[in-house]
């Protein structure tokens, strides 16, 4: 599907095929596009009729603008945000490489909510393992409307995940000229649910996408921030075009309301000496620098500061509380060599084989279809374990139980039974071993990846 607007004709999204919608079960929103009208134009295999497809809309969402729109986008709200507002190229720091990178890693976020369409700002964060380029994205739990109780669900929270659409380098071509520049991109193509805590508005997501040519991963640092320590701020108050805000740190503070507030010294306090953030800006990060580069410290909650009240502190989460749970994606200890994600067998043992699948956290989950000691099919799995070194996994080994198929399902007769264990071993990115142990009986097998 390729897509474009009646406001921008020339501005084409896509090509997005089939294969770029991880969950094809539930509808599918496409990117936003300017205009009163949508143009979608659908591309089928050569001598398949597209009439016989059978596609269709399931609903629709037309947006409207304007300086109190807050949570409603398009391309031309460029303008909406504050007079007080500062563009990249109105920056002296615009000339500096290094905050050229951290700009370019820090894109605008548009997702739908039901009967919403929200905008928030996030960041694509690098990680530790320099095998693999993972196009983690860290932004705030509550841009997911999900700062007060009943919190959504982790399937809640991917299904509005998979809605979000990035919007790459939208940021004015010269200094208040209103346009955007010429590298402007949109990713329309979702993410990955990874991880959110309500108490230190903290989201990590995984883009399903692959970042436009010239996206940066920016780096972070998990120390401790400290008072007096010189700020920026990158985001897209309103919906705006690319803005930057400097300040520094006036110490630490808890939001006026839950679930935030339970959190003792959970937030950074800042103080802006030029530009300010509105919403829209909200989970844009704050970075600082080293002379050499910027490194992430938090993202915005939010705050008293406006171009009316440009000394009230605005609160930004803390990510070296929030590391903690973060490290097992952004610095794992042992990095896979590679991803061992697909089908593995035995060509000279046809009949058993193992579906492996590696999750964004490197966790392996693998299922082993087999015979049991009658000649009997049956399956084992490995739902969770750990990589002991690059190319050696190991976790314990489950047979599962359950009611009949044909009956009604209870949940209760779900049995999971530890049975022992299974080991990966790889000698490349191809070949490897399956050791096992059940139930006292061991066993070792050649393994090879599954063409197909």
């Amino acid at each position: 599907m390729v897509f474009f607007g009646s406001g921008d004709p020339s501005h084409l999204i896509g090509p997005v095929r089939v294969s770029d919608i991880p969950d094809r079960t539930a509808a599918w929103w496409s990117p936003v596009t300017d205009g009163e009208t949508q143009t979608v134009e659908f591309f089928v295999p050569g001598g398949r009729d597209a009439r016989s497809l059978g596609l269709r809309a399931v609903s629709v969402s037309h947006l409207f603008a304007g300086p109190s729109s807050r949570f409603e986008k398009r391309v031309q709200d460029i303008g909406t945000a504050g007079t007080c507002n500062v563009d990249l190229p109105c920056s002296s720091l615009d000339s500096d490489a290094a905050f050229r990178n951290a700009a370019s890693a820090v894109a605008q976020m548009v997702f739908n909510d039901g009967n919403f369409v929200d905008i928030c700002t996030g960041t694509l964060l690098n990680d530790t393992d320099g095998s693999t380029q993972v196009p983690w994205f860290f932004s705030a739990n509550h841009c997911m409307d999900n700062e007060s109780a009943p919190f959504k669900t982790p399937a809640q929270l991917q299904s509005l995940a998979n809605t979000l659409d990035t919007l790459w380098f939208f940021e004015a071509s010269s200094c208040n000229s209103g346009t955007p520049g010429a590298a402007y991109r949109e990713l329309p193509s979702g993410a990955t649910y990874i991880y959110n805590n309500p108490s230190s508005d903290v989201l990590l997501l995984r883009l399903n996408g692959t970042p436009p040519a010239g996206a940066f991963f920016a780096g972070w640092d998990a120390n401790p921030i400290s008072p007096g320590a010189s700020v920026v701020d990158l985001h897209h108050p309103e919906g705006d075009l690319k803005k930057v805000s400097q300040g520094s740190v006036i110490g630490f503070s808890t939001p006026s309301v839950a679930p935030e507030s339970s959190a003792t010294n959970q937030f950074i306090a800042i103080r802006w000496s030029s530009g300010t953030t509105e919403p829209g800006s909200s989970g844009s990060a704050i970075f600082t620098s080293n002379g050499s580069q910027y490194s992430l410290r938090g993202a915005l909650w939010g705050g008293g500061a406006s171009c009316s009240t440009p000394t009230s502190p605005d609160l930004f989460s803390r990510f070296d509380l929030a590391y903690p749970a973060l490290a097992a994606y952004l610095a794992p200890s042992n990095v896979p060599a590679f991803d061992v994600t697909d089908l593995w067998w035995n060509p000279n043992e046809s009949g058993w084989g193992l579906n492996l699948v590696e999750h964004a956290s490197h966790v392996v989950f693998a299922l082993w279809y087999t015979y049991d000691g009658n000649g009997q099919r049956t399956w084992y799995f490995v739902s969770s374990g750990q990589w002991t070194s690059p190319t050696s996994y190991t976790g314990t080994l489950y047979q599962a139980s359950g009611p009949p198929l044909n009956g009604t399902f209870d949940p209760s007769l779900v049995v999971r039974t530890p049975v022992g264990t299974g080991t990966l071993n790889f000698a490349d990115a191809n070949t490897g071993t399956w050791s096992y142990s059940i139930n006292g009986v061991a066993g070792i097998k050649n393994i090879t990846r599954f063409t197909y």
